[in-house]
């Protein structure tokens, strides 16, 4: 099975939030096993930021699949209505950036 960590920003708490249980569950269903870090650095973001290290080396197939699993699940926790978006920004096991994702808001109907 292949491993990840997930580092929410300090500001919120995972144990207590159904956007972090709905990620894991994602990842889960995924083939992933999820580790939440609350020890990660302090980020302060505009965006809803979800930051992710790989634990070992992917495939691009892989990372791909994981990119666009990470960035449905921004999109759904984005405030409806508003012009908020999201990143999504995953970290190779080595601690260089693989991939950033700007996710746009929802079209409201």
């Amino acid at each position: 099975m292949r491993t990840l960590l997930l580092e929410p920003p300090r500001a919120d708490d995972p144990g207590d939030c159904a956007r972090y249980e709905r990620v894991v569950s994602s990842l889960r269903d995924e083939g992933w096993e999820v580790r939440i870090s609350r020890d990660g650095p302090g980020r302060q973001s505009a965006v809803a930021e979800l930051v992710v290290r790989l634990l070992e080396q992917v495939p691009s197939a892989v990372l791909d699949s994981l990119e666009a699993v990470l960035a449905g699940d921004v999109r759904e926790s984005l405030p409806r209505g508003h012009k908020h978006h999201g990143r999504v920004v995953i970290y190779g096991a080595d601690g260089e950036v693989l991939r950033i994702r700007e996710v746009p808001a929802q079209k409201v109907a």
